[in-house]
């Protein structure tokens, strides 16, 4: 069975002041806290996130089980959402 969480999380976040996902809260990132919440309720083979292609070794650093797939952050969501989708 493939991915059962999908995380689009490759956006630019210029309205944040760059990307939300690593933005820090209580000396973590966004991202951090939401794949720790996801692994109290999933397996790590069961995430699939999309991620800016210059992120995926710090990516690997949180979780290397997870699918990490690299998107354009420039594209529609829906080109994460097909990346996504080719997650094993």
């Amino acid at each position: 069975m493939g991915a059962l969480v999908y995380l689009l999380a490759a956006g630019r976040g210029t309205r944040a002041g760059g990307p939300k996902a690593w933005i820090n809260f209580k000396g973590k990132s966004l991202l951090e806290r939401q794949i720790e919440f996801l692994l109290t309720l999933f397996k790590p083979g069961s995430i699939a996130v999309s991620i800016q292609t210059d992120w995926l070794d710090r990516c690997k650093k949180i979780n290397k089980e997870i699918c990490w797939t690299c998107a354009n952050p420039d594209a529609l969501a829906l080109d994460s959402l097909q990346r996504l989708l080719t997650c094993p």
